[in-house]
């Protein structure tokens, strides 16, 4: 917008402003002065030079208290990085940043009874303005698409580890990515043998065995001993024996 100016003394007490950098502009010259029915010589302007090369007009006043600090760039960018903050919301890492708020935060969300309804929670330096830079931060990249969040101890929260309710519930940090295999032998519903000191789920168990699926809880579901059911090779005739 053009500013119709007229030339009237320059008050010797804005002078000294002329050289000096306020926010992004540097004053250049004295432009004239507004009128104004409030001041006899007018509302003095000064033509300014910004940080990104164009040369505005301003009034001495605004520049002076610090109200304006730039030809209007400034409002620009912090308006565009208020829109985008961190310009990720279409990556898999925060749909699932999203994916865990929903389940724990809002009652209507599909398995909130198996996470929030249940008392698990977000921590709060997941949550709010920096939330999701902090959760990447944290977890870093989904390593594959076979990936998604676990919680490594399933009874506990989804945690950082290092916020201040955290450090003030004394919560570890509690989550990783892992594949559909790691997570269904981290299930509350599973069960757990020792092998030479090795906590393993059934299946793991199995599998290190080399037994076949559903051998271990078939015997102890039947009456056999956890060392017995580990120790005795399967066979069509010892599979599903009753012990008594």
């Amino acid at each position: 917008m053009k500013i119709d100016l007229i030339q009237t003394p320059f008050p010797d007490f804005y002078k000294k402003m002329i050289g000096n950098k306020y926010g992004r502009l540097v004053v250049i010259e004295y432009a004239g002065s507004l009128p104004s029915k409030h001041r006899k010589h007018g509302v003095p302007y000064i033509k300014c030079k910004c940080d990104c090369g164009n040369i505005v007009t301003k009034c001495v006043f605004r520049v002076w208290n610090g109200d304006c600090k730039s030809c209007g760039c400034l409002q620009r960018e912090m308006g565009v990085e208020k829109l985008t903050t961190h310009g990720q919301s279409y990556t898999v890492e925060y749909k699932t940043w999203e994916g865990v708020k929903k389940r724990c935060l809002y009652p209507k969300s599909e398995n909130y009874y198996l996470y929030g309804g249940a008392g698990i929670k977000i921590c709060k330096g997941w949550l709010g303005k920096d939330g999701y830079i902090n959760f990447k931060n944290d977890m870093g990249n989904k390593p594959t698409p076979l990936h998604s969040i676990d919680r490594i101890y399933s009874d506990k929260h989804y945690s950082c580890g290092h916020c201040k309710e955290c450090k003030r519930n004394k919560w570890d940090f509690n989550c990783r990515w892992a594949t559909s295999e790691t997570q269904s032998n981290n299930t509350s519903r599973n069960k757990y043998v020792y092998i030479e000191g090795e906590k393993l789920s059934y299946r793991q168990a199995e599998r290190k065995l080399g037994f076949g699926r559903g051998i271990l809880w078939s015997r102890i579901n039947n009456g056999w001993s956890v060392e017995e059911a580990i120790r005795v090779f399967p066979s069509y005739n010892n599979k599903k024996i009753k012990r008594k």
